[in-house]
């Protein structure tokens, strides 16, 4: 028996909520603040979040000077054509830490 994985899946989906910065922050995101030195210019933070500490595999949200009305994007660090909305983020993130709570067992 073959199986052939594609690279993405389409899921048929209302768009869901905005990802807001309480639901990083709810998801347990890290806010990494950039100083104005470092960013050149206005200071900005954004959202991280490392699976394993390794960070081997890790999203990133957008910067927050880029946020419009609340309205945050997050992608998979390694792969930004792999990007979330509220929902199917809260859904991923769940079934990752259930999955790695599993394999710590």
């Amino acid at each position: 028996m073959k199986f052939t994985f594609k690279r993405t899946i389409e899921i048929e989906e209302e768009a869901g909520d905005p990802i807001t910065e309480q639901l990083l922050v709810e998801l347990g995101f890290e806010k990494v603040d950039v100083s104005e030195e470092e960013a050149g210019g206005t200071p900005f933070y954004y959202f991280t979040y490392d699976f394993t500490d390794r960070g081997v595999f890790s999203l990133i949200s957008n910067a927050s000077n880029e946020v419009e009305e609340d309205s945050w994007t997050v992608e998979v660090f390694e792969d930004s054509k792999i990007n979330f909305n509220s929902k199917t983020l809260t859904k991923f993130m769940n079934v990752m830490k259930e999955v790695l709570n599993e394999s710590n067992s």
